[in-house]
């Protein structure tokens, strides 16, 4: 067993050994699971580990931390989440998810072009940010 696995097990042991809420299954933690590699896997894997370490320690944990004890890999990074939450359109999937109306146009009635790429990408870095503030 890894070094990162054992890590995982004895926070998920403490986690529940603290009283934690929720069952969490080794795989997802370890990022083991049937697709290891999809988004959704490794951003939920992050989320399950920030949030068990804000619950055993009462403290937020730091990104160095975070990827060299419990992830053995880097975070993914904000530009990755960003081109994730946009549709084959590149624009944001709830504006591509209305059927009755055309998407760009929808999208383009309410929203300015010029700087959009890069304020999702910002807004993403502070989301992250606040993750591991916790």
């Amino acid at each position: 067993m890894s070094s990162h696995r054992k890590n995982i097990d004895s926070l998920y042991k403490k986690y529940r050994h603290s009283g934690g809420f929720g069952v969490y299954s080794y795989e997802d933690m370890n990022g083991e699971g049937k697709y290891p590699n999809r988004i959704t896997v490794l951003l939920k894997q992050e989320q399950m580990l920030i949030h068990m370490y804000n619950s055993v320690y009462n403290e937020p944990i730091t990104q160095p931390k975070l990827e060299k004890v419990y992830l053995n890999r880097l975070r993914v990074n904000a530009t990755t989440r960003v081109v994730y939450s946009l549709s084959k359109y590149r624009i944001p999937c709830e504006y591509a998810r209305n059927k009755s109306h055309d998407p760009f146009i929808y999208f383009m009635k309410y929203n300015t072009i010029h700087g959009y790429m890069n304020r999702l990408y910002w807004n993403e870095r502070e989301t992250m940010k606040n993750e591991l503030v916790g």
